[in-house]
């Protein structure tokens, strides 16, 4: 008797686990291998810089936003190279996937002016670190001590909103005025016989998109020769 119920306790036990078991799938379910991925999502360069990027699994041509700030060319199927052009932030967007890119000046000759257009004095004021020479109810006069080409920088506005910006240069300090324009402005293709004419290298739809203007000839600001590059937002 013993015997007899052992056995039908094991045969009990093996249909249950048979029943159970039979219904369950016990294949396990793998992470897709082809999803679109990028090897850097964050690139941070100076002008004329590059960085090498893997993408894989994107079969589409790879763009940056901006490519007045930044390019890609691709090297093979999966290496890219992203190289610096003009000062500014953009992106590459690969669909469910994002690297940002950050561009930053490669020469360094003095903090750059407030770009706040728009906005009131306070803003300017607040964010100025140069010394104050003039304040007057359209413009704020600020003396450049620690840069060796920069000597003033002067804020217009217009309707008490940022308006336009002039910035005066030593006349000799050719070179430097020439490696700040390439690390932050694209050339137009307008002419004017009494300026070389810039632009900021965002989109001319975007609010913070600026003219830019270098006086061909030396201008006379407080009784010395100074070379004058004006920044304006058109909008």
């Amino acid at each position: 008797m013993k015997k007899l119920a052992f056995y039908s306790i094991l045969l009990s036990l093996v249909a249950f686990s048979y029943s159970c078991g039979g219904d369950d799938d016990t294949t396990t379910t793998k992470p897709s291998s082809n999803q679109t991925s990028i090897s850097n999502t964050n690139v941070n360069l100076k002008v004329g810089e590059t960085a090498n990027v893997v993408i894989k699994n994107y079969d589409s041509i790879v763009l940056v936003n901006n490519s007045n700030i930044a390019s890609i060319e691709k090297i093979d199927s999966l290496n890219y190279r992203i190289v610096g052009r003009k000062v500014g932030k953009t992106f590459i967007d690969l669909k469910n996937v994002k690297c940002n890119i950050t561009i930053n000046r490669y020469y360094a000759y003095f903090r750059d002016p407030n770009l706040s257009w728009g906005e009131g004095k306070n803003i300017v004021k607040s964010y100025e670190l140069r010394i104050l020479k003039t304040d007057e109810p359209s413009s704020l006069l600020y003396q450049e001590n620690n840069s060796v080409c920069l000597k003033y920088v002067n804020y217009l506005f217009t309707d008490y909103k940022l308006s336009s910006i002039n910035m005066y240069f030593l006349p000799e300090k050719t070179i430097e005025i020439s490696n700040y324009l390439n690390d932050y402005y694209i050339q137009s293709a307008q002419i004017d016989p009494e300026y070389d004419l810039y632009e900021s290298p965002l989109p001319k739809t975007d609010p913070k998109f600026f003219n830019v203007r270098v006086k061909k000839t030396p201008v006379n600001f407080n009784n010395v020769d100074y070379i004058l590059i004006t920044l304006s937002n058109p909008n």
